[in-house]
C-alpha cells in the first residue's frame, strides 16, 4: 500500500509545473529514501522477532482472481462509490479545473493515482481502509495544488 501511495505521490510531485526542478527531485528522492528505509526497518523488525506475515500480494494470489471478480460482481455500484460520491465529485472537479489551467501531466498523474487506488481496492477485502491509505498522501498534494491555483494562484511551497 505504501509503495502504491508513494509512487502516486512521486508522480504528482514530478509533474507539478509550479515546483522548481530541484525541489521536485529533492522531494521525490526523500520520499523514495523514506520508503526504502521504512521497509528495511520493518524487515529488521520481522527478522528480530521472527514475525511471519502473509503479504497482501501472497493473500491475493492464494485467494485467486475469481474470488475478486465474484466479490466485485456482487455489488459493482458499491465498489465504484467506495470512497464516497462527494470525494469523487471533488476529485473530478479538480481534474477538470487543473486540466483547464493546462496542468495536463498533473491531471494524468491524478487519474493514475485514482486508478492505482481502485486497483488496490479491487485486490483487498477491507476496501475503504486500503483505498484511504493509498490515496491519502496524493490527495493532500492534489488539494494543496487546487487551492493554490484557485484561490492563491501562486507557486506551491512545501514549507
Amino acid at each position: 500500500m505504501a509503495l502504491i501511495s508513494i509512487g502516486g505521490l512521486v508522480l504528482l510531485i514530478v509533474s507539478t509545473p509550479t515546483m522548481s526542478k530541484t525541489l521536485r527531485l529533492s522531494l521525490a528522492s526523500h520520499l523514495i529514501a523514506g520508503l526504502v528505509v521504512g521497509r528495511l526497518l520493518l524487515a529488521a523488525w520481522f527478522y528480530r522477532f521472527k514475525y511471519s506475515l502473509q503479504t497482501r500480494f501472497d493473500w491475493a494470489i492464494d485467494f485467486g482472481l475469481t474470488g475478486f471478480v465474484t466479490r466485485y460482481q456482487k455489488n459493482i455500484f458499491e465498489f465504484w462509490l467506495t470512497p464516497g460520491l462527494s470525494f469523487l465529485i471533488v476529485f473530478g472537479l479538480i481534474v477538470i479545473w487543473l486540466f483547464y489551467k493546462r496542468w495536463i501531466r498533473f491531471t494524468f498523474a491524478m487519474v493514475f493515482c485514482l486508478i492505482s487506488a481502485y486497483v488496490a481496492l479491487f485486490l483487498t477485502v477491507d476496501g475503504l481502509r486500503v483505498f484511504a491509505v493509498v490515496i491519502c498522501a496524493p490527495y493532500i498534494l492534489i488539494l494543496r495544488a487546487a487551492v493554490d491555483q484557485i484561490f492563491l494562484n501562486k507557486r506551491i511551497s512545501i514549507a
